[in-house]
């Protein structure tokens, strides 16, 4: 690993980012006309490539999972039996005959036939096992049209829905603000289905800042203590994936730490799933090629006992997978490893946050992480009918079904 990693202690302040920028002049005006453009598959996705990259760079908020380089490995290896179409919404400016349109959203939906287990149609935002933010890409200044445009084409269009669910949402921010300006101007009901927080990492005007609020002095002593200890055990260094970079050798030393711990012994780790271990060296090797992967390590001895992988945005970046060694659990390297990551965060200026992507309820992160993301599950109803009226009965129907199954149970000898 020596010639593919950077010596944390000696890694540049503020490494230029191969992370593109929106630089784009062209902007849209109110009256831009929306074309609704339904895709199912790899080939149909790929002949939007360019402009979805450019989306991308420029949406409202930034999300890596649906981003190409991110969401083309996942239908491909995580797809399954899921029925998915790919809603891109493209607009064009009166006048503007002369200029190719520009795409102002992009919405991958998975239908199902049946909602909850109720006779009704409706279309998620797809969610796969290792998307954790379902935010879809939209254009700042045309975003409330945009949401019209995807909510009158499912309400118009056969392979709509009468349901819409918008799930695992950032609920706190810019776009989260124009979905629910969007709903309260259509006076349609609207039901919250979940509601949680995750650990975010905004950070503070240095790294000793942020910690010293952070933790407790005991708690620092402590873990001070144990990377002390750690060090007598042989030659401790925090290093991290370079630009030029071995990625195959930093993607394999990340399966073999996942693998030889509890995950491995539950069949969970992505190593015991063919498609899902496909999938993740792929992914790492797409972000890694286009400038967007953050890989930290901790090593004893020039053999790494720990390792966690960021995705880089625009402004940003989501903390996707860390894993250690379990035999040296009682020196906390996954902890210390992650104290490294926020001094990394630290040393970037343009990295403004950092998501978590943890799951609800206690994490690690939440006990060293100082802020909160908001992700929230919200049901709308397309227009069409009976969507108003099941969302409006849904909690109670939802309610009936249950006494009715457990009822069942109970009778069945």
């Amino acid at each position: 690993m020596a010639d593919s990693a950077i010596p944390l202690s000696r890694a540049p302040a503020d490494a230029p980012s191969r992370i593109p920028r929106d630089d784009s002049s062209r902007r849209l005006g109110k009256d831009a006309q929306l074309t609704v453009i339904v895709e199912w598959d790899i080939a149909g996705l790929e002949r939007h490539r360019q402009a979805w990259e450019d989306l991308s760079t420029s949406a409202l908020e930034p999300n890596v999972f649906y981003e190409p380089w991110m969401l083309l490995p996942a239908l491909r290896h995580l797809r399954g039996s899921a029925n998915l179409l790919f809603v891109f919404v493209y607009a064009q400016s009166p006048g503007a005959s002369g200029e190719p349109p520009v795409l102002c959203g992009f919405f991958p939906f998975e239908r199902q036939s049946h909602y909850k287990n109720l006779p009704f149609s409706a279309l998620r935002l797809w969610k796969h096992l290792h998307c954790f933010l379902c935010s879809p890409l939209v254009r700042g200044e045309t975003a409330q049209a945009c949401f019209q445009a995807v909510f009158d084409w499912a309400a118009g269009d056969p392979r709509g829905s009468i349901l819409l669910e918008f799930g695992g949402v950032s609920g706190d921010g810019p776009l989260w603000k124009a979905f629910v300006e969007f709903l309260e101007e259509r006076r349609d009901p609207t039901l919250m289905l979940e509601c949680s927080t995750r650990a975010l990492l905004r950070p503070r005007t240095d790294a000793m800042a942020y910690l010293d609020e952070a933790l407790s002095t005991k708690k620092r002593r402590t873990l001070r203590q144990q990377e002390s200890a750690l060090g007598r055990q042989g030659t401790l260094e925090y290093t991290m994936l370079a630009g030029d970079g071995d990625i195959a050798a930093w993607t394999n030393d990340f399966l073999r730490l996942e693998m030889s711990g509890w995950k491995g012994r539950e069949g969970t780790a992505l190593s015991c799933n063919p498609s899902q271990k496909q999938f993740f060296v792929e992914a790492l090797h797409e972000a890694f090629r286009h400038g967007r992967l953050m890989m930290l390590a901790l090593s004893l001895d020039g053999r790494p006992i720990a390792q966690l992988c960021n995705f880089l945005c625009r402004n940003g970046s989501f903390a996707f997978k860390v894993a250690f060694d379990e035999a040296y659990a009682r020196f906390s390297p996954g902890v210390l490893l992650e104290l490294e990551n926020i001094e990394e965060i630290h040393r970037h200026a343009w990295i403004r946050w950092m998501d978590s992507c943890s799951s609800p309820g206690p994490a690690l992160t939440k006990q060293i992480w100082l802020d909160r993301r908001i992700v929230q599950t919200i049901l709308a109803t397309s227009g069409r009918s009976p969507g108003p009226f099941v969302i409006s009965v849904l909690p109670f129907m939802q309610w009936t079904f249950h006494k009715l199954e457990t009822l069942f149970r109970r009778k069945t000898p």
